[in-house]
C-alpha cells in the first residue's frame, strides 16, 4: 500500500526502473521553465524529499515533492505512482525551477 509516508521510495524506485511518465500540465510547464526531462530524473533520484501531501483525489496516491541542484539550477518537483499492468510508474505532476 502507498502511503505518504513511503511515496517518495515508491517513486524513487520507478524512476531508477525507467519508468517516468509526465502529466500534460507537467510537460508544459517543462517546456516554459527550461526544465528537461533528464533534470526531472536527476531530481526523482536524487533530490532532497521537501514534502508529501496526501491523495487529494478519491482513489489518487499520495504525492511527494522533490528538490535538487542540477548544474546549480534549484529544481522541485512534484510527482506521484500510478499502477501499470506491468507495475508502478512515477508520474510526474509539475516542476519549477
Amino acid at each position: 500500500m502507498i502511503t505518504q509516508k513511503n511515496i517518495t521510495s515508491h517513486v524513487r524506485h520507478a524512476a531508477r526502473d525507467g519508468s517516468v511518465m509526465f502529466t500534460q500540465h507537467a510537460s508544459d510547464r517543462m517546456r516554459q521553465r527550461g526544465v528537461t526531462p533528464m533534470d526531472v530524473l536527476l531530481v526523482l533520484l536524487e533530490g532532497d524529499e521537501i514534502g508529501t501531501q496526501p491523495p487529494n483525489k478519491l482513489g489518487q496516491n499520495p504525492q511527494t515533492r522533490l528538490q535538487g541542484n542540477v548544474e546549480g539550477v534549484q529544481i522541485t518537483v512534484v510527482a506521484s505512482i500510478v499502477e501499470q499492468p506491468n507495475g508502478e510508474s512515477a508520474i510526474v505532476i509539475t516542476t519549477w525551477q
